[in-house]
């Protein structure tokens, strides 16, 4: 679908590509995460998630830079064309991978189409396991709130903020990317010297709140400077806020619902951060835009600090994660 845009001139057709672009991505998301956990060993998928997100922050600054630079020899479309290829030859590789599937029985709701009432059944079980594990729940919605809506919807504003109030041009916003990027590589640098050494509960709490004090700094910055450092820090932080829940998300879901709840969780954080995007864009052409980035700032640091306090009711050991009964 990639190497199809530069067919299209219509701009509606090309937003319906990039919408079934993002719908692929999101499924692809979902089962390569699953296949993870099943084909890593327990033990070694701390190291694993921070390796990951280390690749991850390396492709945030090496990609941009790749595509400069062939705009500078080439063309966009070049650019696209490459890209397209690029994956095609990354879904190649994933037929090399094993199938860790042969010989597993079918699930019982298991089924070769999709209906409303297969999809009802899965809203139905990963309801009724949230009712069961209210603090994984808990943590699983803050923690998508706090890096997901929130995070997505103050980062709509970004461009418009750092221009506009700012004052900053577009090549020193550009290098504020930039330096967004170099703080998730150097974090998940660090991450992958300590994964194994320091909690979960740690890992997903410091994260979680270095990446507010990142966001609580650009949201109050008056130079570049400033911005500059509230970049860094909340990229840095990040690492080990994806990283720890990553790994926490492995050990506490069930794999077999590990699809489900993956699929209910990214439905409701998608329909949130359409609302509350929508909502800052309002707000924004009837306050002052600072306003609307501050408050969206605290907001963010409220979801951090509940989810640093269902954090607390958990008992995570070195290794493992275990809650306390209700």
């Amino acid at each position: 679908m990639i190497g199809l845009l530069p067919f299209f001139t219509s701009v509606w057709i090309i937003f319906a590509m990039v919408f079934l672009i993002h719908m692929a991505s999101h499924v692809f998301g979902i089962g390569a995460f699953i296949y993870v956990t099943k084909l890593i060993p327990e033990a070694m998928r701390p190291r694993f998630n921070s390796l990951h997100t280390l690749l991850g922050s390396g492709s945030f600054l090496i990609g941009p830079a790749i595509a400069g630079l062939l705009f500078m020899i080439g063309t966009p479309v070049t650019a696209i064309y490459i890209n397209a290829m690029a994956l095609l030859i990354s879904g190649f590789i994933t037929f090399l991978l094993p199938n860790i599937e042969e010989g597993e029985p079918s699930p019982q709701h298991q089924s070769s189409h999709f209906s409303f009432a297969v999809w009802k059944s899965d809203v139905h079980q990963v309801i009724h396991y949230y009712k069961q594990h209210l603090l994984v729940m808990a943590i699983c919605l803050l923690f998508g709130g706090l890096t997901v809506v929130m995070a997505s919807s103050v980062d709509s504003l970004e461009a418009a903020f750092s221009t506009l109030v700012l004052g900053l041009t577009e090549s020193e916003y550009g290098v504020l990317v930039s330096i967004a990027g170099a703080g998730i590589l150097t974090g998940s640098m660090i991450n992958t010297f300590i994964v194994t050494r320091v909690r979960l509960a740690t890992l997903i709490n410091v994260g979680a709140l270095g990446n507010c004090l990142g966001y609580l700094i650009y949201a109050f910055s008056d130079s570049f400077l400033v911005a500059a450092i509230g970049f860094f820090v909340l990229a840095f932080f990040l690492a080990f806020a994806n990283t720890g829940f990553a790994t926490w998300y492995q050990k506490t879901i069930p794999i077999h619902l590990m699809g489900r709840i993956g699929g209910f969780n990214g439905l409701i954080e998608s329909l949130l951060t359409l609302v509350v995007t929508l909502l800052f864009g309002v707000l924004a052409e009837m306050v002052p835009l600072r306003s609307v980035i501050v408050g969206g700032v605290l907001m963010m640091l409220g979801l951090g600090v509940a989810l640093t306090a269902f954090n607390r009711e958990a008992q995570p050991n070195h290794r493992t994660v275990q809650f306390k009964q209700r």
